[in-house]
């Protein structure tokens, strides 16, 4: 009987969170919005191919990075080899949404966590509901997942093969199924030391990228 109850309790806990995505315009690319960016959105549809993910970045080769970000423009506090973002990429097939970030100088930080944020508006990151997909290193051994602001059912963690790390990126996938509001958002990507301590985000990218499946 216990078991029945927590079974319901987060079942009902689920729907709660999606409904209160949905009413405060963070799950329909409602909310406020930014007057002054609206001019620089760029609509993008991500390409349909299928990913292997491994150590190298071949099948990337016949798609276009959606943003080129400036270099050397890590915050000075928190400024880590193999943080500064440089090129995101974006692939997708009917299970998978795939994510490539490059860095500018070196390898990718194993003490960092690199993150792309779906938002409803340009600038409207850590907002209820917003869709985080990660990757980072956790005692050595890198694991991809996804986070919902504010509602914690909705996570997803995936294994160590669903990320693949290089020399100057580095590339994870996780399931398009789990993202429940995708459609219209905007892109937003960081990239954070978090071990021995949280530090600055190191960069961060704006990019007024709107993202569409079809």
């Amino acid at each position: 009987m216990r078991n029945k109850i927590i079974s319901n309790f987060s079942y009902f806990a689920l729907l709660y969170c999606i409904f209160a995505m949905i009413c405060t315009g963070c799950g329909g690319g409602g909310g406020s919005g930014d007057e002054e960016n609206i001019d620089k959105t760029i609509d993008y549809t991500i390409p349909w191919v299928s990913i292997e993910i491994d150590t190298n970045f071949d099948d990337w080769g016949l798609i276009d990075s959606v943003y080129l970000d400036e270099e050397n423009d890590e915050d000075p506090e928190a400024d880590f080899e193999g943080t500064d973002l440089r090129r995101i990429y974006l692939a997708r097939d009917d299970d998978f949404l795939y994510i490539m970030f490059t860095v500018a100088d070196g390898s990718p930080n194993e003490n960092a966590q690199f993150t792309l944020e779906l938002v409803p508006n340009i600038d409207e990151s850590g907002a209820e509901g917003n869709y985080i997909t990660l990757a980072r290193s956790i005692d050595g051994k890198w694991s991809s997942g996804i986070r919902v602001q504010d509602c914690p059912e909705l996570s997803r963690n995936y294994p160590s093969d669903y990320v693949g790390v290089g020399n100057g990126y580095i590339q994870w996938k996780v399931e398009l199924s789990a993202i429940h509001f995708f459609e219209d958002r905007y892109i937003y990507a960081y990239i954070h030391r978090f071990t021995p301590v949280y530090y600055p985000i190191s960069d961060s990218a704006t990019t007024g990228i709107r993202v569409h499946l079809d």
